[in-house]
């Protein structure tokens, strides 16, 4: 008796990354999903690297390999980042004599602050009488806060007051 049996397919994967885009600020770090997904064969060790960031931002993976099927958090640091920018880069997947890629992009956004402008930025005042600033308070890198205003080091016997004493900017 012969018995025929067909050839073992070969070893293939397939890797894919979500989301396809992130935005991150710059001190911030953010987060994709790496799939590695075993399409034939029998699965083999693989192996993930990334190409493509700039020098300012750093990479690690969790775990950094595994068999097919498995799935790994990639995290992009962006703490040492000194400029924005949009940045594509590929995940490469290695093993098994095969090499898969996927693609993503990344935006460096400043950091959420704030900023506040005083106008005029000095003013004369008769004892007894008024005077008035305006305080504009405004966003950066898409901050969303609420923001208090306070004053300190009147002289004594002087006191504030604020037609508006907190907000989320823009506002004054």
């Amino acid at each position: 008796v012969l018995t025929v049996t067909p050839k073992a397919p070969p070893f293939d994967f397939s890797v894919t990354i979500t989301p396809s885009t992130a935005t991150v600020s710059i001190g911030d770090k953010a987060s994709f999903s790496v799939i590695v997904n075993l399409v034939s064969g029998t699965p083999a060790a693989i192996f993930l690297t990334v190409s493509g960031l700039p020098s300012g931002l750093l990479y690690s993976f969790s775990p950094q390999s595994g068999s097919p099927s498995f799935s790994s958090n990639l995290l992009i640091d962006a703490s040492a980042a000194s400029s924005t920018g949009t940045y594509t880069f590929t995940v490469t997947a290695i093993g098994g004599g095969a090499s898969k890629t996927a693609m993503a992009t990344v935006v460096v956004r400043e950091a959420a602050d704030f900023t506040v402008s005083v106008s005029p930025g000095s003013a004369s005042v008769k004892q007894g009488e008024k005077v008035s600033f305006n305080v504009a308070v405004n966003p950066v890198g898409g901050f969303d806060q609420v923001v208090t205003l306070t004053v300190s080091g009147l002289p004594s016997g002087a006191s504030s007051t604020f037609s508006v004493t907190s907000g989320r900017p823009p506002f004054s």
